[in-house]
């Protein structure tokens, strides 16, 4: 005859709820999920090194707050040259010169011009 739970407790002093080996629930850290890569990052991406994408999306997205494509877009090109770049932290030449390409093909797409 199968012991029932009142027999269990009676006999051990701890019910039993079934026959298969208790697992211990294990806390791990709450892990954030991973954040998705800035619209600079993406345009970026295969132009230069994730060391400069990650200054210029500090600099450009952190810093001076485009938050977007369409955003940096609107600036005049004669405001987003060499100098400005330099006085915002971004210095290397070459990195400089392919971020006035990407916006010069942003003020295509976005304004016409």
């Amino acid at each position: 005859m199968p012991e029932s739970p009142s027999n269990i407790t009676a006999t051990t002093g701890h019910p039993r709820v079934n026959a298969t080996p208790a697992v211990a629930a294990v806390m791990l850290p709450s892990m954030s999920p991973p954040v998705p890569p800035s619209w600079l990052a993406l345009l970026l991406e295969g132009r230069t090194t994730p060391t400069f994408i990650t200054l210029c999306e500090q600099k450009l997205i952190h810093q001076e707050d485009f938050s977007s494509a369409e955003l940096l877009a609107r600036v005049p090109e004669n405001e987003f040259t060499c100098d400005y770049l330099t006085n915002i932290g971004i210095v290397a030449k070459g990195l400089q010169l392919k971020l006035i390409n990407l916006h010069m093909e942003l003020r295509v797409e976005y304004t016409g011009t």
